[in-house]
């Protein structure tokens, strides 16, 4: 995975580094509600079975599930949605591989590379900066069923080297590995990206890394990410016309929610394509799906303190604290809205990332939380 993908930025914006719930996933109702980790949602917040994602899918060209790479309940989840419709007998279509890994992935599908063999095959470690460990259930869901699977991405080495000197950069034999046209994104999306793009940016001035041209940097930005999202969404049609099946697309939600990144150019490169778009959610009471037409509820997470987090209007609510995690040691209670972090004011998700940024790290991280009307601070230690 390129280091400053929209995905990956994305995902800094939802799960902060210093709030990881260990083992939050899969263990059942969360406090304070019915709602299990996993379970499946329409728009309007109605809970559903994958047999209804599984009946939805008939006839339909396209399937994009959307993860948080970090995340181990994403590739759970995907990892049983892939068992559910794997009766359909489609292809999938990965992010997390390129085009040119293809030849271990053809020995994969032909059952001569195990899951076990795939890190090593693939040099996971220097492709993907996310552990293997976590996409463990989906290969092992993709090799029992014996679904086709390949990888969609652009080499690594290609962005890199747009990130740096742009297109000018490239040799002739990378070249032939873009997509051609590449589409652009529109006005409306380019203002999103731009948010991206400033958030990215401040994060790295605030690790003292040079910037150069802000301009030149933003043009590229949008440059690779229109060229991921479009080589994405070509292969995958590549994929449908090859094998005639439904091609099932495992990405980073960045790629996915509302329908603007991979989903757009699908729908471009592949007129009358009929698609599905499947996003994780951490507010399924809200069914605030960004145009998805499912939804799985996967708690915010993040690391070593015991949280989960989630959005409800301009509030950023305590879910649930692990019993004996530095959360619980700080007094923090489920229930409690967070309203500052290291002094800054939160209100978003989003804002708890850019209130940490700069921290030392293994610093003191001063919270101050609403509780019954009553406000306070608390403090988790190093």
């Amino acid at each position: 995975m390129p280091r400053i993908s929209l995905s990956a930025v994305l995902t800094a914006l939802c799960c902060l580094p210093f709030l990881l719930l260990a083992g939050c996933a899969g263990k059942g109702p969360l406090e304070g509600s019915d709602t299990k980790a996993g379970d499946l949602f329409l728009p309007d917040g109605t809970a559903v079975g994958d047999r209804d994602l599984v009946l939805r899918s008939y006839g339909v060209d396209y399937i994009l599930i959307g993860e948080q790479h970090d995340n181990p309940l994403h590739h759970q989840v995907q990892a049983r949605l892939l068992r559910a419709l794997a009766g359909l007998r489609p292809t999938v279509g990965l992010e997390m591989v390129a085009v040119d890994q293809n030849p271990v992935l053809e020995r994969f599908n032909r059952g001569e590379i195990a899951v076990d063999g795939l890190p090593a095959a693939l040099d996971w470690k220097n492709t993907w900066r996310f552990d293997f460990a976590l996409y463990r259930p989906v290969f092992e869901a993709l090799a029992d069923e014996k679904i086709p699977t390949y990888g969609l991405n652009v080499p690594q080495q290609v962005l890199d080297t747009l990130r740096r000197k742009g297109m000018d950069g490239l040799s002739a034999k990378d070249r032939k590995l873009l997509p051609d046209p590449v589409i652009f994104p529109p006005q409306a999306q380019r203002e999103e990206l731009a948010k991206v793009f400033r958030m990215h940016e401040a994060m790295r001035r605030t690790k003292q890394t040079p910037t150069g041209d802000a301009k030149t940097a933003f043009e590229r930005f949008i440059l690779v990410q229109s060229i991921w999202d479009t080589g994405m969404a070509d292969q995958a049609v590549r994929l449908r016309k090859a094998h005639g099946k439904p091609v099932i697309i495992l990405a980073g939600d960045g790629h996915v929610r509302g329908g603007t990144g991979i989903a757009a150019r699908l729908r471009q490169i592949d007129p009358g394509a009929r698609i599905v778009l499947v996003s994780p959610t951490s507010t399924p009471e809200k069914a605030r799906l960004d145009g998805a037409d499912y939804s799985y509820y996967a708690p915010a997470r993040g690391g070593r303190l015991g949280l989960s987090l989630e959005q409800e209007n301009n509030a950023v609510l305590v879910r649930a604290v692990v019993p004996g995690s530095p959360a619980e040691k700080a007094g923090v209670k489920a229930g409690d809205r967070i309203l500052s972090v290291a002094g800054k004011p939160v209100a978003a998700l989003g804002d708890l990332h850019k209130a940490a940024a700069g921290r030392e790290p293994g610093a003191p991280l001063e919270v101050k939380v609403k509780r019954g009307g009553k406000e306070m601070e608390v403090v988790f230690e190093k």
